[in-house]
């Protein structure tokens, strides 16, 4: 008699996000960010829309009614192991998240309301309830600079800073606090703040000055995936950030005036597949 084999699955991480037609950010990014690390990705839209050559977000939130049924529905076709929140889109979205994600499981919140340009991509009222609500539920969020700044009304421009926004928003209630310093201009440092004490992350390279698309939305999903794969929160932070420094590397340019990280690079060398396999022509950007 052949011994009994326990069937096994992959991991799967729930990742709400908002869908952007560039394919570029959002919920495209997060999903070839898990594709990336061999994860299955359980995705929930929660708006829809596009983002503009310089970077900023045009789009609008789905209905409350639909993204409760899309979260109902992922979680009945698989068990979730980890869940990554990206922009809610509205009040009504960070309610339906705080009601409906699974409780007890590793939870990524990127808050998400400020785009690459400086614009808002929520309300204040949504804003609140990602303070009032979703944060608890986090295992850890990971606000930018700009972010943590309009989070907490005070300017986060230094490392100092950081260490007095992390404990800023502790106060409400957030288990892990990982504030992203890539935009600072003298000494570029992810913080980590686990109830404790500080633990610092360096960033190999600023995703500036060249409207990067998709660094966030890699990095914390990969977070929430090796966090899906039993790993301990800094041992996640420190692979999710090895992942984001060969997507920077393999960044390729799919459309003229955006540029894009590319987390499934090491797939394709592997494959011997090209990522960038049509030639610019000079209408769309190309040199002559």
């Amino acid at each position: 008699m052949q011994p009994f084999v326990r069937p096994r699955r992959p991991a799967t991480v729930l990742v709400a996000d908002a869908g952007d037609a560039t394919g570029l950010t959002g919920l495209s990014a997060a999903q070839r960010a898990l594709a990336a690390l061999a994860l299955r990705a359980a995705p929930v839209t929660t708006a829809v829309g596009y983002t503009t050559a310089d970077g900023r977000w045009r789009g609008a939130a789905l209905p409350e009614a639909a993204l409760r049924r899309q979260i109902e529905g992922a979680r009945e076709a698989a068990p979730v192991d980890a869940v990554r929140t990206g922009c809610a889109g509205s009040e009504a979205g960070v309610r339906a998240l705080f009601e409906m994600l699974p409780e007890g499981l590793p939870t990524v919140v990127d808050p998400a309301f400020v785009d690459r340009g400086g614009d808002a991509r929520l309300a204040d009222d949504a804003v609140g309830a990602l303070l009032g609500r979703l944060f608890a539920l986090a295992t850890v969020i990971t606000p930018n600079i700009d972010e943590a700044t309009r989070l907490t009304g005070r300017t986060v421009n230094s490392v100092g800073s950081m260490r007095d926004a992390c404990r800023r928003l502790a106060d409400f209630g957030v288990k892990n606090v990982l504030i992203t310093g890539g935009r600072l201009q003298d000494h570029a440092v992810d913080l980590l703040w686990d109830g404790a004490g500080f633990v610092e992350f360096g960033c190999d390279r600023r995703a500036d000055g060249h409207l990067l698309r998709g660094v966030g939305e890699t990095f914390t999903a990969a977070v929430a995936g090796h966090l899906a794969r039993g790993r301990a929160l800094p041992e996640a932070i420190d692979a999710a950030k090895g992942l984001v420094t060969r997507a920077l590397d393999a960044a390729t340019s799919p459309a003229g005036g955006h540029r894009a990280v590319e987390p499934l690079a090491a797939a394709f060398e592997a494959l011997g597949l090209d990522p960038s396999p049509i030639e610019v022509p000079e209408s769309e950007g190309g040199s002559p």
